[in-house]
């Protein structure tokens, strides 16, 4: 009986260690890509530098990986950095650490520093693989990479090593796009840099041949814009109105996967079609949309909601799915 208890003790021991390795593991992983996340890429480097006083890191990110969520949806965004994570995980030695720091920017970290030739030789060979990337099986995408590289200092920790190859890359951007603006733009005066990086903001500011009809945002995108059109309101006076669009069958439940994509995809299409220019809309979840409209009246927004109704309806044929949830009028915070 006593072996038995001590066995079973083992056993327990044992199950506990794994559960606590299983539950660090969840902590540190990125929860999309499974990579090291933020907080575990950082805490794992500065132990290797701390130990080693050596290392090397290359830090890259998408150019224009909005523009891929925007044309093929987020799905498809979120499968490219997954595929992104997984050909890195072939490429890299094992002994490598590797982590995804923001939506699509990648950290890689070499436990050795390595010569300035050999770490240019993987950054090429890095923009070379992802120059193509199938997705999906039925995506081709041509993507560009920022992707610069720092080495160890003494004194350095995983901050300061990805400052240095941080900079490098606003450097590399702010290069490449200068040149865009032409040649006699970039002089050797004081303050370039500061008039170089206002001309890219004023370029990425402004909105490339705008799409008639509503803007689409993400819904963290257009949760920024509500907050802000709310300060407004406590200043001035002026309406503003969401409506939640659910798509749902005549039991009330939720469309089959087979049809949601198709029929969403054409609601969608109705919103952008049927609003303003100066309206916005997102995705909210796998079956509605939220609207915001501005400047309107509590009496046009059932006639705005009824008229995306009636077109969706008309380009669906068929009356199956019930659109329309409820409207309710912003209103200013603590009014």
């Amino acid at each position: 009986m006593k072996k038995r208890a001590s066995t079973g003790k083992v056993q327990t021991k044992k199950q506990l260690e794994q559960a606590i390795a299983a539950y660090q593991k969840l902590a540190e992983e990125d929860w999309l890509t499974g990579l090291y996340n933020r907080g575990a890429i950082e805490k794992r480097v500065d132990e290797q530098l701390k130990k080693n006083r050596a290392g090397s890191m290359i830090v890259m990110d998408i150019d224009q990986f909005k523009k891929v969520n925007d044309t093929y949806g987020h799905i498809i965004g979120d499968q490219l950095l997954r595929e992104i994570s997984s050909v890195l995980k072939k490429m890299m030695p094992p002994f490598c650490l590797l982590g995804r720091t923001g939506g699509d920017e990648f950290v890689i970290f070499f436990p050795q520093t390595l010569g300035k030739e050999e770490l240019e030789r993987r950054c090429n060979q890095i923009r070379e693989r992802f120059s193509r990337v199938e997705v999906n099986s039925r995506v081709l995408l041509c993507l560009s990479l920022s992707i610069c590289s720092g080495t160890y200092h003494p004194g350095f920790g995983y901050r300061e090593l990805f400052d240095l190859a941080d900079q490098q890359m606003v450097k590399e951007k702010r290069s490449r796009d200068a040149g865009k603006f032409g040649k006699g733009t970039v002089t050797d005066t004081e303050g370039d840099e500061i008039r170089i990086d206002m001309k890219i903001l004023a370029k990425e500011m402004r909105e490339e041949d705008p799409h008639p009809g509503a803007y689409c945002q993400d819904y963290e995108t257009f949760k920024s814009i509500y907050r802000f059109v709310e300060r407004r309101m406590t200043r001035k006076d002026m309406g503003a109105f969401l409506i939640l669009f659910t798509l749902t069958d005549t039991s009330n439940e939720f469309p089959t996967l087979e049809k949601r994509d198709y029929q969403l995809e054409v609601l969608g299409q109705e919103i952008q079609n049927n609003l303003r220019m100066g309206d916005l809309y997102a995705q909210y979840s796998s079956c509605q949309y939220l609207v915001m409209l501005s400047d309107t009246t509590e009496e046009n927004v059932e006639m705005i909601a009824e008229r995306i109704c009636r077109a969706f309806y008309s380009e669906n044929g068929t009356e199956e799915e019930l659109i329309l949830h409820h409207t309710y009028p912003l209103k200013p915070a603590g009014k």
